[in-house]
């Protein structure tokens, strides 16, 4: 009778050992289905961002192998925001940073008129540069008349100014 009730007890051990090793199972396979998914739908994200590009460079898309058909797109896409007015924080030789808002489709020239109008630097001989700090751009006179927001300094940015 003891090696029997013995017995059954280690049999009732075995059968929860195998339990368990069934469910990491089934939880390995279910995250890995997860991971799977989730790189499908990057693949599929990349894709798009591919197309568009192309699309605004005028180029053909390349042909790439289309994403699995069982990977459902993301519920909601993006929507690309519009801003109307750039927030600009200028960094100046001397002093502390100024911090100002102008409309998104304003040239940057109005912006280096206002800066010169409000900040004008202390010898009248030297002229302002601007650049933003990151990614590091310098703009140049050719930049000049074209829009705030085509220039990416929409919604903020930080300028620097130097004067040379």
């Amino acid at each position: 009778m003891g090696k029997s009730a013995a017995e059954i007890k280690r049999k009732h051990e075995d059968d929860e050992i195998r339990k368990v090793a069934e469910e990491k199972r089934r939880d390995k396979l279910e995250d890995k289905m997860a991971r799977d998914r989730v790189k499908a739908m990057i693949e599929s994200d990349k894709e798009v961002r591919r197309q568009k590009l192309a699309a605004t460079r005028g180029e053909a898309a390349p042909a790439v192998a289309a994403p699995p058909a069982a990977v459902a797109p993301p519920a909601a896409s993006a929507v690309k925001k519009t801003y109307d007015e750039a927030r600009l924080q200028f960094r100046l030789p001397s002093g502390p940073p100024v911090v100002q808002t102008f409309k998104a489709k304003e040239p940057l020239s109005a912006v280096l008129l206002w800066l010169n109008l409000n900040h004008p630097p202390s010898d009248k001989s030297l002229t302002a540069t601007l650049s933003t700090t990151f990614p590091r751009k310098l703009f140049t006179s050719d930049d000049m008349e074209m829009p705030l927001n085509s220039l990416g300094l929409v919604p903020s940015s930080v300028v620097m100014v130097q004067y040379k």
